[in-house]
């Protein structure tokens, strides 16, 4: 899911991703803001993607994420 906050002073995008786990709840994969305003700060609030098997993805995830 991706979509657009306004504070008084800043614009941001929050990013986030949820999956299902084997007990039918949602867990966070990952939610960061990343601010509009150049330099592009990304604010990281959960990052769960290490824990999982298939760590060679998060190097090439993350980069797309953020373009």
């Amino acid at each position: 899911m991706k979509f657009h906050i306004k504070g008084a002073r800043k614009q941001a995008t929050v990013q986030l991703e949820v999956k299902e786990n084997s007990y039918g709840k949602f867990e966070y994969r990952y939610l960061f803001v990343q601010l509009d305003d150049y330099p592009h700060t990304v604010i990281v609030l959960e990052d769960n993607r290490e824990s999982e098997k298939s760590l060679p993805s998060l190097n090439e995830e993350l980069p797309s994420l953020l373009s």
